[in-house]
C-alpha cells in the first residue's frame, strides 16, 4: 500500500506514498478485526 502506484480504485496510487514523503510523521497502526488507524502529522513551521 505504501508503495508507489498502489491502488484498489484505479486511481493514480500517490495517496498513502506521496503523503509519507510529505509530511513529518506518518503512522499505520493495525489490528485485526478492529481495523485501520492512520496519523499523518504536518508541524506548522515559523517564518
Amino acid at each position: 500500500m505504501l508503495k508507489g502506484g498502489y491502488s484498489t480504485v484505479k486511481s493514480l496510487g500517490m495517496g498513502l506514498s506521496g503523503s509519507k514523503r510529505l509530511v513529518d510523521e506518518f503512522h499505520i497502526d493495525t489490528v485485526v478485526g478492529r481495523g485501520t488507524m492512520i496519523t499523518i502529522t504536518k508541524w506548522k513551521r515559523g517564518l
